[in-house]
């Protein structure tokens, strides 16, 4: 809306920044490191209609090639504190629909969390796509669970190509958690 983040030089250093300046429509892209994971360390909620699109190059000229094998982001919600007790690394907002997308991410470190380790989407249906969701946790011993993602209310999301891996949940599923939900 006001023409920030829209080149490399002023590109938002953390996802939330880049999600507080974007509007419905907006594709944000994530670098990934070259050498390494270039890792983000935040949990947020991802807004209707906003696409978040990893692996990016931020090597010259930064943002136009992508390759999330080579250019690995990672988000990690991992708690950053002893008084920080962790959560969902990201909840899809209510009524979004599939154009609201999540894709090329390797998304981590969510719980411990009642609901959705990794991804939370409650009356929303969001496009999750080639991601590597991992080390998230979910649910307690009286239930809830989808360390990895959990969809319900109505979530009929569109997942697909993603890789799920060491996810953990007490009393309750582990990797996917469906409640009133029909997935594509």
């Amino acid at each position: 809306p006001d023409g920030a983040h829209l080149t490399p030089e002023t590109a938002a250093f953390t996802i939330g920044e880049a999600l507080a300046a974007a509007i419905a429509g907006d594709s944000l892209l994530i670098a990934g490191g070259t050498d390494s994971i270039l890792v983000y360390q935040e949990r947020f909620t991802l807004p209707a209609g906003i696409a978040l699109l990893g692996g990016y190059s931020l090597q010259a000229p930064a943002f136009t090639m992508r390759d999330s094998d080579v250019h690995q982001a990672e988000i990690d919600g991992s708690p950053s504190s002893e008084q920080d007790p962790g959560g969902t690394v990201i909840t899809v907002a209510g009524g979004s629909g599939p154009e609201t997308l999540i894709e090329g991410l390797r998304i981590r470190g969510g719980g411990p969390t009642i609901r959705g380790g990794g991804i939370l989407a409650s009356a929303a249906s969001p496009t999750i796509r080639d991601n590597i969701i991992y080390l998230n946790s979910a649910g307690t011993t009286g239930g809830g669970g989808g360390s990895g993602i959990r969809l319900e209310n109505g979530a009929d999301a569109v997942i697909d190509g993603n890789s799920f891996i060491n996810n953990t949940a007490v009393g309750a599923s582990g990797t996917l958690h469906l409640v009133d939900s029909d997935p594509i």
